[in-house]
């Protein structure tokens, strides 16, 4: 049933008659919004859900996925697994939902038990911090990719590269953005990732536990 459903969705833009998407408070860069609490604060959404207060603008087909649509001014991202061999990563024009650009990888996988009946596809929604999309393989894959252009700047393989395994559900948890720093719970453990430096390990200490877990554990699940 959730299998059908999923792998026939399409991805839709409906714009209110006062224009519900034009301001960029209603960028939603990552996981649950920019502050990573669910809340959206545009303009409030209309009362109903009639035709005369919503109107469609565009829509495209996506293949399967779990992970969400990620909004800046400009671009639509979105994530799939495709012919269950490739993840991709999709950038659409926000006002006309025209392709700007795809990027692919191998990297699919089949998960165990009830959830791989549900559906082996990519799971983390991507992150986006005005100028990198930071995308989430289920392999234990992280890819920085340029938001304009789809173009990898780097990846991060955690198996490869720390020798961990393979998680059995895949890469699941979504990266969150803090300024210039982005946090990742990958390789079996918790990364603290420089942007530009790529990643630091974060070392599990008094100070680190008392004050930046604390601030992380805040942003995740408030």
């Amino acid at each position: 049933m959730v299998s059908s459903l999923v792998r026939n969705v399409s991805f839709m833009i409906l714009f209110s008659s006062t224009t519900l998407m034009a301001a960029d408070s209603t960028s939603w860069n990552q996981w649950r919004g920019p502050s990573r609490t669910g809340f959206y604060l545009g303009e409030l959404f209309p009362s109903n859900l009639s035709k005369d207060s919503l109107k469609l603008s565009w829509k495209v087909s996506l293949g399967p996925s779990y992970s969400g649509p990620v909004v800046s001014d400009q671009f639509v991202f979105t994530t799939e697994t495709k012919n269950k061999e490739f993840e991709v990563a999709h950038a659409y024009d926000r006002k006309t939902g025209k392709e700007i650009w795809s990027t692919e990888w191998k990297g699919s996988m089949s998960v165990p038990f009830f959830a791989g009946s549900n559906g082996s596809w990519i799971r983390s929604t991507p992150a986006f911090d005005g100028e990198n999309l930071f995308v989430a393989g289920m392999k234990d894959l992280l890819v920085c990719l340029d938001a304009k252009n789809g173009k990898e700047k780097w990846r991060i393989d955690f198996v490869e590269q720390f020798k961990t395994p393979v998680p059995s559900f895949g890469f699941v948890s979504s990266p969150l953005v803090d300024g210039n720093v982005l946090y990742v719970q990958a390789g079996a453990s918790v990364f603290k990732l420089d942007k530009k430096k790529r990643f630091r390990y974060l070392e599990v200490d008094e100070r680190f536990w008392r004050y930046e877990w604390q601030r992380i554990f805040l942003a995740v699940c408030l």
